[in-house]
């Protein structure tokens, strides 16, 4: 279950690339424009998995202060069990089975940063809230979808390897981990907090696009003496969490201006001291997120918002 006050936000590569490679590069910022309209209009969303799942984008806004779009994302399964609630006191379940064409729904935030990463590149930052459901692989391959539903017949250019012919082309999407610097060299002079250890259960159903659903179960570990040999301890603790099935470790530290910071590793990681870790980060909200949204939560987005700076 989500915990509606805290949330993990992960720092992603948003990579638009043109197909075939030697065509112009595409405008982010008139994809997100077109894109705007087709969600204003009800048809963001894919269905998937033998049309018994669906991606959606359920809103969409363009923040021109800091030149990024923030997204409500939402995914949906019919397929998925039905909730069933337990009064606390007593052993009574009520059930909430589905209606004809419902689906248990999540949504999650996030955040596209349209100013490139190094002048007129095709990289951009992407901060993602984990939410099961709606990971990076199966956004990936829904991104591509819709951008190249809002660009279809309109992109051509003058193909000068097939002797100048017109061609069209079309976006290529890709979401890559942000890898960030080495353990070793995060850690100096940090205090860790907590450990937190995650199990991705995969599920064995594939869908079309052979993206996987999974569930997730996690373990939190609270750090009693976080100034001692830290690399060491974490690895003792790395091997265990892989001798018992977990794949990520969740790592949050302070450091001496007293930020906090997340890092992830996998547990099959050879050694804690050198391994690239990607960039996560911890928010808190009050009042408590929904499962499932459907208008962007202003006051949340503005906290991911805040990530960017």
């Amino acid at each position: 279950m989500l915990n509606p006050y805290e949330r993990w936000i992960y720092f992603h590569r948003f990579i638009l690339d043109s197909s075939p490679s030697h065509a112009p590069q595409i405008n982010l910022n008139e994809c997100i424009d077109e894109l705007k309209k087709l969600v204003d209009s009800g048809g963001a969303f894919k269905m998937v998995e033998n049309d018994e799942a669906c991606f959606r984008i359920r809103d969409l806004r363009v923040n021109e202060e800091n030149n990024s779009a923030v997204f409500l994302l939402m995914y949906s399964n019919s397929k998925a069990s039905d909730p069933v609630f337990s009064k606390l006191t007593t052993t009574d379940l009520r059930p909430e089975p589905k209606l004809d064409g419902e689906g248990i729904a999540v949504s999650a935030h996030a955040v596209l940063s349209l100013s490139p990463t190094e002048n007129g590149g095709n990289e951009f930052l992407f901060l993602l809230e984990e939410v099961p459901g709606l990971g990076r692989s199966g956004l990936e391959g829904f991104f591509q979808t819709m951008f190249r539903a809002v660009t279809k017949g309109r992109l051509h250019f003058d193909d000068e390897e097939e002797n100048g012919r017109s061609r069209a082309y079309r976006p290529r999407v890709r979401i890559l981990a942000t890898p960030s610097k080495t353990f070793q060299e995060e850690l100096e002079g940090s205090t860790v907090d907590s450990i937190e250890l995650v199990e991705r259960i995969k599920i064995s159903h594939f869908d079309e696009e052979h993206y996987y659903k999974e569930d997730v179960r996690t373990l939190k570990l609270k750090v009693v003496d976080g100034n001692g040999e830290k690399p060491t301890f974490i690895e003792k603790l790395r091997k265990k969490a892989r001798s018992e099935g977990f794949d990520d470790l969740k790592i949050r530290y302070k450091k001496n201006g007293g930020k906090r910071k997340t890092a992830v590793m996998g547990t099959d990681t050879d050694d804690v001291k050198d391994a690239l870790v990607g960039r996560v980060e911890y928010i808190e909200h009050a009042p408590g997120l929904s499962q499932c949204s459907d208008k962007i939560v202003s006051s949340y987005a503005a906290k991911i918002l805040g990530l960017l700076e």
